[in-house]
């Protein structure tokens, strides 16, 4: 095992964003699952799913940042998860909380940079949560244009479903 000599402090803030990654995960596939039964748009569904709640997971943050982690002898925890049982009326209130949501995670990524780039033997971890930080941003642009999508065709969310591949570039 590699020894480090990471305060617990830190040990704790990317325990925490590892946390995130999965709960954004959860959130994610919750909201998979209401587009396809309460909402009925399986289509947007199965691309949100995939091409969205999958990424959380992923080499591209949670498995990257374990990876990292254990490279520099910090042990990764995976927290306990909150619950995610929220319902959606419409795509639009879906896609609303969907960009809240993703740009929470992007500050959290940010706010965790912020902390670790005080500390030079961090800058592994700066390096590879900035790479985190530019994937989150397109993430988020592309959360909102979801969310105008949805409130241009809430009242069509048949045509919303069959159309959103097509607005989607992730």
């Amino acid at each position: 095992m590699v020894s480090n000599n990471y305060t617990p402090e830190i040990v704790e803030a990317l325990n925490d964003l590892l946390g995130s990654f999965f709960q954004m995960n959860s959130i994610s596939d919750n909201m998979a699952y209401a587009l396809d039964c309460e909402l009925n748009c399986p289509c947007a569904s199965q691309v949100f799913h995939l091409k969205f709640a999958h990424v959380f997971p992923s080499d591209t943050f949670a498995d990257k940042l374990s990876e990292v982690m254990i490279q520099e002898g910090i042990r990764p925890v995976r927290k306990p998860l909150n619950g995610n049982e929220d319902t959606y009326e419409n795509i639009e209130l879906l896609f609303n909380d969907a960009y809240s949501e993703m740009d929470s995670l992007k500050r959290k990524i940010l706010d965790t940079i912020e902390f670790l780039d005080y500390n030079k033997s961090c800058k592994v971890f700066v390096i590879v949560l900035e790479n985190m930080a530019e994937v989150a941003s397109s993430l988020l642009h592309q959360c909102d244009t979801w969310r105008q999508k949805a409130k241009l065709y809430s009242a069509s969310p048949e045509l919303f479903d069959a159309e959103f591949e097509g607005f989607t570039k992730i």
